[in-house]
Order: structure tokens, then sequence, then C-alpha cells
């Protein structure tokens, strides 16, 4: 149970930066490649 609250705790600051420089982009990129990107991010974060 604990380890849902720590990936909520960890996921929630992303997407909120994530979403805050959406918002602010005067050139936005294509959402896909967006996520992408974010998705590797997270898989590349796991074996720290």
């Amino acid at each position: 149970m604990n380890y849902l609250f720590y990936i909520i705790f960890a996921l929630v600051p992303s997407v909120i930066w994530l979403l805050f420089f959406l918002r602010k982009d005067a050139h936005p990129e294509s959402n896909r490649m967006i996520l992408i990107v974010f998705s590797l991010g997270i898989l590349a974060a796991l074996p720290a």
C-alpha cells in the first residue's frame, strides 16, 4: 500500500511540471512524442 503512495507522490509533481511547460510552450511538439519521451524518462529513473 505504501508503494502506491510513493508512486503517486512521485508522478504528481512530474505531471504538474509537464502540464505547466506544455501550456507555456510557444511551439508545441506532438502529444505522442511528448508521451514517448515522458515514458522513457520514467523507465530510465526506475533503476536509479
